[in-house]
C-alpha cells in the first residue's frame, strides 16, 4: 500500500485510480453523514427537543 511517506521521501507516483477512488469514498461518506444529520435533527424538532437556531 502507497504511504504519504513513500510519495514525499520516496518520490514514487500518485496512482490516480486510488486518488478517485478516496474522494469518492469521502464523498460518500459525507452524503450519508448529511441525510443521517437531517433525519435527526427533524426528529428532534418533531419531539420539541431542538430549538430553532
Amino acid at each position: 500500500m502507497l504511504t504519504l511517506r513513500d510519495l514525499m521521501a520516496r518520490g514514487e507516483g500518485l496512482d490516480i485510480t486510488l486518488l478517485g477512488i478516496a474522494l469518492a469514498n469521502g464523498a460518500a461518506y459525507f452524503a450519508l453523514g448529511l441525510l443521517v444529520f437531517g433525519w435527526a435533527e427533524r426528529q428532534a424538532k418533531r419531539k420539541g427537543i431542538l430549538g430553532g437556531y
